[in-house]
């Protein structure tokens, strides 16, 4: 992964190492943000910790687990002088080494979604 990567998490694989699943939110929001980013940070943050108890006691994934916690979802919001990376950004520059070696990818940038009626 280049030199801007996103900040990310590891959990390392006891099978395959070169191959991986990613699980990626973005902190921006362009408007409130309870829904679309900030549910999906919460669920990253508690992946992260679940995987963190897991390794503890020495269990390990089938693939190397990446989470990813983007600076900026959107192309070009962020200025490429800085080191902020947005996730298109991310992966024009690693194109190929996601090409071959992502599983999966999954996106928890909506982990939750409201939707409750009252009826009384």
């Amino acid at each position: 992964m280049t030199e801007r990567s996103a900040r990310k998490c590891l959990c390392h694989s006891r099978e395959d190492v070169s191959r991986f699943v990613i699980l990626g939110n973005h902190r921006d929001a362009w408007t409130f943000g309870a829904v679309d980013p900030n549910s999906g940070t919460a669920t990253l943050l508690e992946i992260a910790q679940r995987l963190e108890k897991l390794q503890k006691i020495g269990w390990k994934p089938r693939r190397t687990i990446v989470l990813c916690n983007w600076d900026a979802e959107e192309y070009g919001l962020v200025d490429p002088s800085s080191l902020l990376i947005g996730s298109a950004e991310w992966v024009e520059e690693n194109r190929k080494m996601l090409a071959a070696r992502v599983v999966a990818y999954l996106n928890v940038d909506c982990a939750v979604q409201g939707g409750l009626q009252l009826v009384g």
